[in-house]
């Protein structure tokens, strides 16, 4: 115990002798007081909250991000409790009014687009093990949470009646993986929009407490959306599935990351040439032959420009010198003007100052460039003249 609170009625106290012994006042309550269980009812009686630390900091260490770790373990013992307003549970119970019902009239008590709703929240609050933890969690919801659910009164105490384990064993067993997956993935995109991930990542997990069943998801890389999921059949594995999955998704454009388990020839073929999709897979010892054929195809070498070998003595991150034009010197090649090159006049200027020394050595330009040009000099000739203002 590292808080305690109290209530104080501001119509008859003030609270004086909590202040003067280091109790703080939070503030005053709405004015709703607990007549039942899970039940709650107006009076018109707002009270004032005090509180007094028993650990130093204890409070500021309750509105931490992350509780201390001794305290974090007292909380995972805490029950499960649904926090969801009861708005956003009729968007979800809107999504599942799409399910088919299956069972008799007597027990539409509890009709399959309520259950259902209510089996997404407890897992959503992590309840995971099945129709025990799911009945109990049921009983931790309250009244208005209940009724927006769609779950009817009990007509002999006008309360709304609570699913048990029965119920939500038929539920469970009644209906196709796949609605269920059609309706949560709408729900998905009412509430969070289009897809964005261009990223995704397919891997297979076994699923807790369910007696080896295994799992195979698609999540956007770069939001962690959930996707899809496949189940992997009975005496199979992993690859199958994943390649079922592959053909559900909008793959186009999007590139998609596989651990070594699916780096299979018929994978690889489906995403880019069937969904129109990049791969990146991982490779390991198995296929021994596949991963030979990559060490000896990937070995490490250098890149371009290091590729050159009169260049692998340059210490990293250093460019190469351009090579000698004939008849430059440092100057000319440079340029003595501003800039990294003197400007582009400069180094035109230069290259045909260039051009002339060629032809003053006994180096004429080549036949091809000697046709005329429109003033009557030699085409090349020409231009180098008008470069230099002749």
């Amino acid at each position: 115990m590292v808080v305690v609170e109290t209530f104080v009625d501001p119509e008859y106290f003030r609270g004086t002798t909590y202040k003067v012994s280091g109790w703080s006042e939070l503030g005053s309550t709405s004015g709703w007081g607990r007549c039942a269980q899970d039940f709650y009812q107006p009076h018109e009686r707002p009270k004032q909250l005090w509180v007094k630390e028993l650990v130093k900091g204890a409070c500021q260490k309750l509105r931490a991000a992350h509780l201390p770790p001794a305290w974090a373990g007292v909380e995972a013992r805490a029950p499960v409790r649904c926090a969801t307003p009861v708005r956003e549970i009729g968007s979800l119970l809107s999504q599942c009014q799409a399910l088919p019902e299956f069972r008799r009239r007597q027990a539409l008590a509890y009709p399959v687009a309520g259950m259902r709703a209510l089996i997404v929240l407890a897992s959503l609050c992590g309840v995971v093990r099945g129709q025990r933890d799911l009945a109990a969690f049921a009983r931790s919801l309250s009244q208005r949470q209940l009724q927006s659910l769609g779950f009817r009164r009990d007509r002999r105490t006008g309360r709304v009646r609570c699913p048990g384990e029965t119920a939500f064993f038929r539920v469970l067993g009644g209906l196709g993986e796949d609605q269920v997956e059609a309706v949560l993935l709408r729900w998905q995109d009412q509430r969070l929009g289009p897809v964005q991930d261009t990223l995704i990542a397919i891997d297979g997990k076994e699923l807790r407490h369910a007696r080896g069943l295994q799992l195979v998801s698609a999540f956007g890389g770069q939001t962690g959306r959930w996707l899809g999921t496949v189940r992997v059949s009975d005496k199979s594995n992993e690859i199958p599935a994943a390649q079922r999955l592959v053909d559900r998704l909008e793959l186009d454009g999007k590139s998609v990351v596989l651990d070594a388990l699916h780096t299979q020839d018929r994978t690889a073929q489906k995403l880019v040439f069937e969904r129109g999709a990049h791969y990146v897979m991982s490779v390991k010892a198995n296929p021994k032959t596949l991963c030979q054929t990559l060490e000896k195809k990937l070995q490490a070498q250098r890149f371009p420009p290091s590729a050159d070998p009169g260049h692998a003595r340059l210490p990293p991150g250093t460019q190469p010198e351009p090579a000698r034009s004939a008849g430059l010197d440092h100057g000319e090649r440079h340029g003595r003007g501003s800039g990294l090159c003197g400007g582009g006049a400069d180094w035109e200027a230069a290259h045909a100052r260039a051009g002339l020394r060629a032809q003053g050595a006994g180096n004429p330009l080549p036949d091809q460039q000697r046709e005329r040009g429109a003033d009557g000099r030699a085409g090349a000739a020409g231009r180098q003249a008008r470069v230099l203002g002749d």
